[in-house]
């Protein structure tokens, strides 16, 4: 039995080593290696932009002599072609300031390509104020003239488009884009005259005429821009658009009264006796250039 045991203890005793060296040569654990973010386009976006904006807006004004009372022998003819002398001008100002708004949209990913939809609703500030500027007229034959101001005004308040995108991923966060489709806008744009017949208010009477165009107007737009995926979720863009919103016209009239005037007969004529008019018509355009950054946030 001693036997027995000693040979165990032996036996133990040279195992021992053996199983320390098997623990010290155990395969090595290997962790799995960080999950890189994953960049998607498609989906769901919305975001917030602002920059700035430069635009034109026109206004031509055109006066065309309409009536001459028949029952004055001499002026009535001067005073309707000094009134559309009063209502021809045109007024082109270039109008600046900063826009600001929200973005929506849509994307759909073909490989490399990204193709969306993109609606967005901006307000604008502008530098401008109405443009008015002094003139005389002189009546044809006459000594007498008109003195007055011509004034125009024409700007877009609020600024919304409709867009399709579509662009190349240049590398899987940097998308190059180009985007065009429908635009609208609260466009104001007014024209107005007020004048004085130097013959003095004893016997004409002030003028003045004018014409508000002020709607909402439908055009389109056209641009470009870059936009970076700089997370998961979230992405920067720099944008360019270029709008229209077309042209608006409309007419207004000047009339010319007397209250103290004769006939040529020397018939005196009873106050507000128009002695001439003339029909103005007005042409309004606007258009304007945008660029601004933006930030979305993918779903």
């Amino acid at each position: 039995m001693r036997k027995f045991l000693g040979v165990v203890g032996v036996a133990s005793l040279l195992a021992g080593p053996a199983f320390a060296a098997d623990l010290g040569t155990r395969a090595p654990v290997y962790k799995a290696p960080p999950m890189v973010p994953v960049f998607g386009w498609g989906g769901w976006y919305i975001g917030l932009n602002a920059g700035g904006h430069w635009g034109h807006d026109s206004i031509d004004s055109v006066g065309t002599p309409s009536f001459a009372n028949p029952a004055f022998l001499a002026g009535t003819t001067a005073v309707a072609g000094g009134l559309a002398g009063l209502g021809t001008y045109s007024s082109n100002n270039n109008n600046n300031g900063f826009i600001g708004g929200a973005q929506i949209g849509y994307n759909w990913q073909f490989n490399s390509w990204v193709a969306g939809l993109e609606a967005d609703i901006q307000g604008l500030t502008h530098n401008n104020n109405v443009n008015g500027q002094g003139v005389v007229v002189p009546l044809v034959g006459f000594p007498e003239h008109y003195t007055g101001i011509q004034s125009a005004d024409g700007q877009v308040d609020w600024l919304g488009t409709v867009r399709g995108r579509i662009g190349f991923l240049a590398a899987p966060t940097l998308l190059a884009y180009g985007t065009g489709g429908l635009a609208y806008g609260g466009a104001k744009s007014a024209a107005a005259v007020a004048a004085q017949e130097s013959l003095g208010p004893a016997t004409y009477p002030p003028v003045f005429g004018g014409i508000d165009l002020s709607e909402t107007r439908v055009g389109w737009t056209i641009g470009g821009g870059l936009e970076w995926m700089f997370a998961p979720n979230w992405s920067l863009k720099g944008e360019y658009l270029y709008y229209d919103l077309g042209h608006k016209d409309g007419s207004y009239e000047l009339v010319q009264t007397c209250n103290a005037c004769f006939s040529g007969g020397g018939v005196a004529q009873p106050p507000g006796t128009v002695w001439g008019a003339a029909n103005v018509n007005v042409h309004s355009h606007l258009n304007g250039n945008i660029a601004r950054v933006g930030i979305n946030y993918h779903f």
